[in-house]
């Protein structure tokens, strides 16, 4: 019988999620899972994760709970590997390709491997921080509230209770790894219909922008998209960052007297998603229609968020207006 070995007892995301990633794999994907911390039976697994103390790429051992492991995804980062990230590090590509059913001459390499990149760090990554013990934070901060349906908890509340001596969590591990793996396979497939499409249109709207203003700092896209980190990156690329302050777009769907406004959105710091580069001029903020028109002397203007990190309104000239005469007030108030 081939196998996959997995540590026994309580189970937690790390094992679940490792396990689906390598049932993901052609070459086990008819394997049996064994939950096991015999030495006998991991030795003769196939493939181990999560258990033996030893961490042999060639051997198929991926363990990260022996002494002096240290070993993160690449030098970009510092978080320390658990099972899944080592699974990940090793087998990612080809376990997005399984996921996303793709023949070769279909994969863009610089794209995917934003997509690969993008799956570790806001998947992955605090799979391996969690189960490591790592905090997300260098500094002692105070918790504002609790958020107690986070996936790493979900899981481990599959476990039986200590009320439950006759469960055997063996027979609930399936469980665990099926959740698991639904949260990963829709996280990559979302990345990949919404994410990915956004980065060419992205890299060649700000090149026609900066074709036509060398300076702008009002960027126009086509349509709503997930734009910040492809912003982020395409600045960095061309050593201008934090040029652009606002981002217009038409939305796609119609408001209740059935108009598809047009946004005028602040762009947000770097790693600071509630602070804005430059928010909507303070006076506009929390005002409504025709308040806002007359304050503002903007015409089509809508509504501007308290925060002044979004504006809406009528037609594209407002939407326009509403960023420059922003940049152009909040300098002169400065």
């Amino acid at each position: 019988m081939k196998r996959i070995a997995v540590h026994s007892g309580s189970f937690h995301l790390d094992d679940a999620l490792s396990c689906y990633m390598i049932k993901l794999l052609p070459e086990y994907k008819n394997h049996t899972i064994i939950r096991t911390r015999d030495e006998t039976e991991i030795n003769e697994s196939d493939i181990v994760v999560d258990v033996g103390g030893i961490h042999d790429h060639e051997k198929k051992r991926y363990d990260h709970h022996q002494k002096g492991f240290k070993e993160t995804y690449s030098s970009e980062f510092k978080t320390i590997l658990c099972g899944a990230g080592l699974i990940y590090k090793h087998y990612g590509r080809e376990i997005l390709i399984e996921i996303l059913d793709l023949q070769k001459e279909e994969i863009n390499e610089y794209n995917f491997k934003l997509l690969q990149t993008k799956v570790y760090r806001d998947f992955v990554e605090g799979v391996d921080g969690t189960d490591n013990g790592i905090p997300k934070f260098d500094t002692e901060v105070e918790q504002n509230y609790s958020s107690v349906n986070c996936l790493p908890n979900r899981i481990k509340r599959l476990n039986p209770s200590w009320r439950e001596p006759e469960i055997s969590s063996d027979s609930i591990f399936p469980q665990a790894i099926e959740l698991a793996g639904k949260e990963f396979v829709d996280f990559v497939k979302y990345l990949w219909k919404s994410w990915i499409p956004a980065v060419d249109i992205l890299h060649n709207t700000i090149q026609k922008t900066l074709e036509q203003d060398p300076k702008s700092q009002i960027l126009e896209l086509p349509s709503p998209m997930p734009f910040l980190e492809h912003l982020y990156r395409e600045e960095k690329e061309l050593e201008i960052p934090g040029q652009f302050k606002y981002v217009i777009f038409q939305s796609t769907r119609p408001n209740k007297q059935g108009l598809k406004e047009w946004i005028t959105r602040a762009v947000s710091k770097v790693n600071e998603p509630f602070v804005n580069r430059l928010s909507l001029h303070k006076d506009w903020r929390g005002l409504r229609n025709e308040e806002l028109q007359n304050i503002s002397k903007i015409e089509g203007a809508v509504f501007v968020h308290s925060s002044g990190f979004l504006g809406a309104s009528k037609n594209h000239k407002s939407a326009l207006e509403l960023a420059t005469k922003s940049i152009e007030m909040n300098s002169n108030d400065k």
